[in-house]
């Protein structure tokens, strides 16, 4: 029989004399004569050591070769050296590096955390069971997934001086005064109906509403760099996280006392008007509010000032114009938007075309009462398309109204201002989407909280690297953009073929001119000619 070579476990009770117990984890191979067995042996403590997740300490200069040939190397797969490069970059300038401090391992903790923000921008559906194998592959990084879990639970103790370190970069990054805040409210679903403190049914934005989920509000500059997140019980009612979360962040950081906020309609309402305008909070504010909530004669006269607007200048152009309102001191904007018009026509037809395409099919017709309360009429057996509601409709296409304590009172300037949550809800994309923040999988309050931020500080980073990239480079890139140009720089791992070279040999990409063109916005130095040794699994590199 030829020797087998394979990696075990062995468990023997304390004290026992019985024979131990074995459990084979995995076998690398067989082999005939000593050289096989000492190749084989070599692959074993490699892997042996990729699974424990234990450091390696790295050759001395002298035993590396000095000279190889491409005759004496075996393509072994790629490492992501651009998300690093780049993403790493700037993480270690916002002090992220370092975040992690009074743990039992404050560099190993560091490290982890890094490769999880990392794997966050690159490979966001990897579980963080799944993500250690792709550190591993990917990144050059190994840790057991025990110690994710710890990271994360040192993160959550850090958790203020992480998102300190965020607010200081957006401040920067506006010159050192933010004088405009965006704030919004969404929802955060579990595959999973179990319910705790947190995780609660509610209204789902998700339109998931089986599931338990939390409430996440965000805060941003005008520009879209995040300023502070709060997590909230799933059946948390939207309007009540606006004033719970200000209060928190201004305190936290009185530089943004005096600031003007806009929000959606969700958040308006009365009281929090009232306490928006406290001497405690003190912030200008633009909040949506219901046009249709207003007195039937108050509708009238706006839409006849916009029509005749628009017979003036044209259906192309935006307008704007103010309004009093009963409450002193506050101001009601109206603006029309000619793109949000014409999304909100097509709406209408598709809903329309489908109602008509079921009654000529011979179907019943099934429509929610929304829809029935805005195009139809007739009882429900004998529903018939109404003209007249239609042509109602199509006045309030692309029509805003909002509420604002801001004086004076510009009525374009206040509604360009709201116009500019579509950078929170843009970030709100990112954290969804492309950072893949739901479905969360964890179950515990400390790993969700610690889960949500991790994204958070993806999305941080993720922003502040696109700023710099577009203000350094005159391209305006989104963040999606900017991530697909940086994850594909890749370095070949090569492995040494001949005798006692077991070593993994890093072989850099050519960098294309859009590559070059984000190296040089971050000042990052990259080296064609740099062939790096990696000693696996930990991630180490040395150069030759």
């Amino acid at each position: 029989m030829l020797p087998l070579v394979h990696i075990k476990t062995t468990r023997r009770q304390n004290g026992s004399v019985k024979v131990p117990r074995h459990r084979y984890i995995k076998t690398i191979g067989t082999a005939r004569g000593k050289r096989a067995i000492a190749s084989l042996t070599r692959r074993a403590k490699k892997e042996l050591v990729r699974l424990r997740g234990d450091s390696v300490v790295m050759p001395k200069k002298s035993a590396i070769p000095k000279k190889i040939s491409a005759a004496e190397l075996g393509y072994t797969g790629d490492l992501v050296t651009g998300g690093y490069d780049i993403f790493g970059k700037i993480y270690n300038e916002l002090g992220f590096n370092t975040l992690i401090k009074g743990s039992s391992d404050d560099r190993k903790y560091n490290e982890i955390l890094k490769g999880l923000i990392m794997l966050r921008i690159d490979h966001p559906e990897c579980s963080k069971s799944k993500g250690v194998r792709v550190l591993a592959e990917k990144y050059g990084i190994n840790f057991p997934t025990h110690d994710i879990y710890l990271a994360m639970d040192e993160l959550l103790k850090c958790s203020d001086r992480a998102m300190s370190l965020v607010f200081d970069e957006s401040m920067r990054l506006h010159g050192g005064k933010i004088e405009h805040l965006l704030f919004d409210v969404t929802t955060t679903y579990f595959e999973s109906s179990v319910k705790d403190d947190l995780r609660r049914p509610g209204y789902s934005k998700d339109n998931k509403s089986a599931e338990s989920q939390i409430v996440k509000s965000l805060i941003t500059t005008d520009q879209g760099f995040p300023i502070s997140h709060k997590l909230f019980p799933g059946n948390t009612a939207e309007c009540t996280t606006l004033i719970d979360h200000l209060s928190e962040v201004i305190d936290s950081y009185p530089a943004l006392k005096g600031a003007s906020l806009a929000a959606d309609r969700g958040l308006s309402n009365n009281k929090n008007f009232c306490r928006l305008e406290d001497k405690d909070i003190d912030l200008k504010y633009v909040i949506a509010c219901k046009l249709r909530s207003l007195p039937r004669v108050q509708q009238e006269r706006i839409l006849d000032d916009k029509d005749e607007a628009l017979e003036k200048y044209g259906e192309d152009k935006e307008w704007a114009k103010s309004y009093p309102c009963a409450d002193k001191g506050r101001r009601l904007v109206v603006g029309y938007c000619p793109k949000r018009a014409e999304r909100d026509r097509k709406l209408r037809e598709e809903a329309l075309e489908k109602i008509f395409k079921k009654s000529k099919d011979g179907k019943k017709v099934r429509v929610s009462k929304v829809v029935r309360n805005k195009y139809l009429k007739g009882k429900s057996k004998e529903l018939e398309i109404d003209k007249s509601k239609i042509a109602e409709e199509a006045r309030f296409d692309g029509v805003y109204s909002m509420v604002t304590n801001s004086s004076p009172c510009n009525a374009k300037e206040v509604f360009r201002r709201y116009q500019s949550l579509y950078l929170i809800e843009e970030a709100f994309r990112i954290l969804k989407t492309d950072l893949k923040l739901r479905p969360i999988r964890h179950w515990t309050r400390n790993r969700i909280e610690s889960h949500v931020l991790i994204c958070y500080l993806a999305l941080a980073i993720s922003k502040f690297a696109q700023a710099i990239i577009s203000a350094k480079t005159g391209r305006q890139l989104s963040v999606a953009k900017c991530k697909s140009i940086i994850m594909k720089v890749k370095s070949a791992i090569m492995i040494g073929t001949r005798k006692k070279d077991d070593y993994l040999y890093l072989f850099p990409v050519i960098l294309n001119e859009e590559q070059q063109l984000i190296y040089d916005a971050v000042d990052v130095k990259y080296r064609k000619d740099n062939i790096r040794i990696l000693s696996p699994p930990a991630g180490q590199l040395q150069s030759l």
